[in-house]
């Protein structure tokens, strides 16, 4: 999840799809920045808490966000189960300190969390990784946006739900919600 979040080797035309696709690169990716001076890592690894407060606050918003656009989230496959399942029924956020009934794969998940690097202001030799707009408010604002780029990727393009997070235009069109925002609330 960190390298999600790597405005350096990620901007707003290169976008860290390669986690979920390669894992080895993604490791061959870490393995680089921490070797670099200055290291990326060095401004990630402090904001991890809030990176993975992130993830939970977009897996528990992903159901409601799903219904308000009108898709059935719960009743999507998850493998061979329906993510609202009894399989999937009690799932921890730890960061949020809450359960959720149902699973929100990391192919919808990974796209809509590098989204946020939108709400970055990132400055490697000045050491600054800060967020523009506070994570509480913006992802309410755009989670609804997020999740209709996984809900036409998975239902109108026929991508099964881990694959939808493979591609990079999910990626793509999920920053560019997230920056479009911004800009129109002139966050930027």
């Amino acid at each position: 999840m960190l390298e999600l979040f790597n405005c350096e080797r990620f901007d707003r035309r290169r976008h860290p799809h390669y986690p979920l696709n390669r894992s080895k690169s993604a490791l061959e990716f870490c393995q680089k920045d921490l070797e670099s001076r200055p290291s990326p890592t060095d401004l990630l690894v402090p904001k991890l808490s809030e990176i993975l407060f992130l993830s939970d606050l977009i897996k528990q918003q992903t159901l409601v966000a799903a219904k308000r656009v009108g898709f059935e989230f719960g009743r999507m496959k998850v493998g061979k189960v329906r993510a609202g399942s009894q399989t999937n029924r009690n799932v921890l956020l730890p960061f949020l300190g809450q359960h959720m009934a149902y699973h929100v794969l990391n192919g919808w998940l990974y796209p809509m969390l590098a989204a946020f690097r939108a709400n970055v202001d990132w400055d490697l030799h000045r050491r600054r990784f800060e967020w523009k707009a506070p994570l509480k408010e913006l992802v309410p604002q755009v989670i609804d946006d997020l999740v209709q780029v996984c809900v036409t990727e998975h239902r109108d393009n026929n991508l099964q739900p881990d694959k939808v997070g493979k591609r990079e235009s999910t990626y793509v069109q999920c920053y560019d919600k997230v920056l479009l925002h911004l800009l129109e609330t002139a966050r930027t």
